[in-house]
């Protein structure tokens, strides 16, 4: 909880340094992290330091594939962390799930429900205003040991636990430097 805390307060405007310093203190993630695109990878050690598993070889599902998710996309295979077949993005357009496709190699549907079937990591990717929609179509869709990193913004915790019945929520709030290895 203390880290979904120092989440919060990051996607609230109190600072990424706030979050550096708790993964700094607490997971031993380098000072020189703090200008790579490593949301996958800060995760990840997080992950495997507090429950033994990497995320590595796991398989990312994308509900959502619009400029932040492709930043995502982008940074973690352009750095190496995950391999792009791992990677499946929902979108609700067939012209965007083929531009994905070929842009990075991804696998994509237009299914959110396909898109998290067999995904260890989800990142929640979409427009606030349409959370109630979307949470409610996958409603109870969510393996218990399924990770979800939101990135809503001005949605908090308890609204998305709630909304999508499932307790594994992170939110954070990445920006397009992203795409280029510059930005959380």
């Amino acid at each position: 909880q203390w880290l979904d805390l120092g989440i919060d307060l990051i996607v609230n405007g109190y600072g990424e340094k706030i979050f550096y310093d708790i993964c700094k203190r607490y997971f031993k993630i380098p000072e020189k992290s703090r200008n790579s695109s490593n949301l996958i990878d800060m995760i990840d050690k997080m992950t495997s330091e507090i429950h033994g598993i990497s995320y590595k070889d796991k398989k990312i599902g994308f509900i959502g594939s619009g400029i932040m998710a492709e930043a995502i996309v982008s940074g973690v295979i352009n750095k190496g962390l995950v391999d792009p077949q791992s990677i499946c993005c929902s979108d609700p357009y067939a012209a965007r799930c083929e531009e994905l496709e070929q842009r990075y190699g991804v696998r994509t549907t237009s299914s959110n429900k396909e898109a998290i079937k067999d995904s260890d990591l989800i990142v929640l990717s979409i427009k606030p205003q349409v959370l109630p929609e979307v949470s409610k179509a996958l409603l109870g869709s969510f393996d218990s040991d399924q990770l979800l990193v939101a990135i809503l913004a001005g949605v908090d915790s308890k609204t998305l636990k709630k909304a999508l019945g499932h307790h594994a929520v992170v939110r954070t709030m990445p920006n397009t430097p992203a795409r280029v290895g510059e930005g959380m």
